[in-house]
């Protein structure tokens, strides 16, 4: 299920659980979601990623902001601070510019915007229905 795989993201990158950590703010319920449905990991590139493919899905100001920050974050190295130390020229790492290219691409092709939803409520449907309902195809070999 969704709510399944979220746990597993949690607990594969060694995250701590919003409501566990109460410095973690709630909103990173809807982004690490996010991460599940659309199929990437917490890594700079991966971040850049998803941000282009949330833009992709749905060109607003609100995803513009969160692709401008990861940009921000992982490309320029702002916003360094105890849990996140920013990144410098991750996109001139090999491939990085390909995966980035290829979220876009998924983004475009979304049927719905898996972004702007109440995830709690898909957490007990299964991932891959939550991916077919908005039309999130599967990432490339």
């Amino acid at each position: 299920t969704l709510g399944h795989a979220y746990v597993e993201f949690y607990r594969r990158n060694g995250l701590t659980l919003p409501g566990d950590d109460p410095s973690m703010p709630a909103v990173f319920v809807s982004h690490d979601m996010c991460h599940v449905i659309a199929g990437y990991e917490p890594t700079g590139p991966e971040e850049i990623a998803l941000g282009a493919m949330q833009l992709c899905v749905a060109d607003n100001e609100v995803h513009w902001v969160q692709f401008l920050g990861n940009l921000a974050v992982h490309e320029a190295g702002f916003f360094t601070n105890q849990d996140v130390t920013g990144k410098t020229a991750t996109l001139a790492r090999p491939g990085s510019t390909a995966l980035i290219a290829e979220a876009m691409r998924r983004g475009s092709a979304c049927t719905g915007d898996f972004t702007a939803v109440d995830h709690l409520a898909l957490a007990d449907v299964p991932l891959d229905d939550v991916r077919a309902r908005f039309g999130v195809p599967a990432r490339s070999a």
